[in-house]
């Protein structure tokens, strides 16, 4: 496979809230800060990261919120503190309401590879931000309480993609050594379509698709 080639242009472009469609490599840390979206919402964690926009390859800070944290880690981003630019540029995928991106609404995000001339770059780039640099207050931990729940979800997952044959939710449960709430899980690996289920309810099979 062709990795796309990009030239980081001089010019830096003003803060944006990370959106469908974007293509970022973060480069910096974190910025951590409460806001309230509209005037009439209640305030919400957020978080600026300075960035290279692949899309228009320029220089910038994204704003996003802890459902967008929760999709990086989804992606298998580490976790803050970041001490230098990450090892690979992220794609954002979003699905909201009635085709709008109002309220809250499902992240997904995929990785994207870097060329290695362009991640030579990248402490370069980095330092291109110092005025966010003295904004940034991320700490170990800080998403510890999403982090700890995808760590769950990823061994879900792998469980549910390693039975043989049909299984039911119990089952899996059971393969999991404990008492651990699945149906999540493994719904959403039917509307991936990784799954197949069949029957419902206390009836309900599921084998790894073919």
């Amino acid at each position: 496979m062709t990795i796309k080639t990009y030239t980081p242009k001089s010019t830096v472009q003003g803060i944006k809230r990370l959106s469908s469609k974007d293509e970022i490599w973060i480069l910096t840390d974190i910025h951590s800060y409460a806001m309230s979206y509209h005037s009439w919402s209640p305030q919400q964690e957020w978080f600026d990261v300075g960035a290279f926009d692949l899309c228009t390859e320029r220089l910038g800070v994204f704003s996003f919120t802890i459902d967008d944290a929760r999709a990086m880690l989804r992606v298998h981003l580490p976790e803050p503190p970041w001490h230098g630019p990450l090892p690979f540029a992220i794609e954002v995928f979003r699905e909201g309401h009635v085709g709008t991106e109002l309220g809250r609404f499902r992240v997904k995000m995929e990785p994207i590879s870097l060329p290695p001339d362009l991640l030579a770059q990248g402490p370069e780039l980095r330092a291109q931000f110092a005025s966010h640099a003295r904004k940034v207050n991320s700490g170990p931990g800080m998403w510890k309480r999403i982090a700890e729940p995808i760590a769950l979800e990823k061994k879900i997952e792998a469980a549910a993609l390693a039975m043989t044959g049909t299984f039911s939710a119990s089952q899996l449960r059971s393969a999991l050594g404990g008492d651990v709430n699945v149906s999540p899980v493994l719904t959403d690996l039917v509307d991936r379509d990784l799954l197949v289920r069949t029957g419902k309810k206390k009836g309900t099979r599921y084998e790894v698709a073919s």
